[in-house]
């Protein structure tokens, strides 16, 4: 590492650790389905809210009135929240701040790693240190990740049942055929799998 001591520094919001390790980790809930650090389909349409701790792991005061925000979502591009505001450094309480649909949507199902960052502004020319918290895995599913694009899949229809619409005994010991409607988005190796469930009412 070449350091050159030639160079203004200015107030970091993490000091102490390379990789700033004092950062505690953010948590996501989805505006749907309320989950925190699992997002439903529902939530990639409706968006999330993410929180961000107003104390550093150490017990400290991370934060500070207008410290710049931003979210590290999975590999895009950092996304810019809004600032630390001054009633929200008067009241010092954990930051949350909305993420759009269009954020969450931008990763594909599976485990995002979410981050965050604190940016401090210092001295007349508006030099700028940041820290970065420590990534979290979220699980996230996207509804036109799944079969049928998210929407409800239709009912399948057996096309050999008795006179009164159903599976009797005699049928049920051979084969039965079934029509299944297909999908938008099927395709070429998806597994259907068929549940039945007996009715013992009386």
């Amino acid at each position: 590492v070449n350091v050159d001591l030639r160079l203004p520094g200015g107030p970091d919001p993490d000091p102490e650790l390379p990789g700033h390790g004092n950062l505690e980790l953010a948590t996501i809930v989805g505006d749907a389905s309320g989950q925190v650090d699992e997002l439903t389909p529902e939530d990639v349409a409706a968006g999330a809210q993410v929180t961000i701790p107003w104390l550093a792991v150490d017990g400290t005061e991370l934060l500070e009135e207008d410290d710049k925000l931003h979210l590290v979502w999975g590999t895009q591009p950092s996304h810019a929240l809004a600032p630390v505001s001054a009633a929200e450094a008067a009241a010092k309480v954990n930051i949350n701040r909305p993420v759009p649909p269009t954020v969450l949507a931008s990763e594909p199902s599976g485990t995002v790693q979410m981050a965050y960052t604190v940016t401090r502004v210092f001295g007349a020319s508006g030099e700028e240190n940041t820290a970065h918290s420590p990534s979290k895995p979220v699980v996230l599913l996207r509804g036109e990740d799944l079969p049928g694009g998210g929407t409800a899949l239709k009912e399948l229809e057996f096309t050999d049942l008795n006179r009164f619409g159903a599976i009797d005994i005699e049928k049920a010991q051979r084969d039965l055929p079934v029509k299944i409607e297909l999908y938008g988005n099927v395709a070429v190796g998806d597994t259907i799998v068929i549940h039945l469930s007996a009715d013992d009412s009386q």
